[in-house]
């Protein structure tokens, strides 16, 4: 499995909406992605630093959801709820339980 983590920060006064917005619009289609296992979204309330990590089946379907243009979609979708760029990861994941 391969996990995808991106960083980002948002205005503290948008935290609650962001996540209304990733968990009604962006895990619906997340779900439609091939190899798409698992999303989890987490807050820094103090801060407004969120990371949000993204399970895949294998390296392919992690890479296949970017080359697509899904991944950077989804991100567009989400720009007006950044205060910075987002900054992305790609990790191969070894220990799941």
């Amino acid at each position: 499995m391969f996990a995808r983590m991106t960083t980002v920060f948002v205005n503290v006064a948008k935290l609650d909406e962001m996540a209304h917005f990733f968990k009604e619009t962006i895990i619906l289609s997340a779900k439609q992605q091939r190899g798409f296992k698992k999303a989890v979204y987490l807050t820094e309330p103090h801060s407004g630093k969120i990371v949000i990590l993204t399970i895949w089946e294998d390296e392919e379907s992690a890479l296949e959801s970017e080359s697509t243009g899904y991944y950077y979609t989804t991100l567009s979708k989400m720009t007006p709820f950044f205060d910075t760029q987002p900054v992305r990861e790609v990790f191969q994941v070894n220990v799941s339980m």
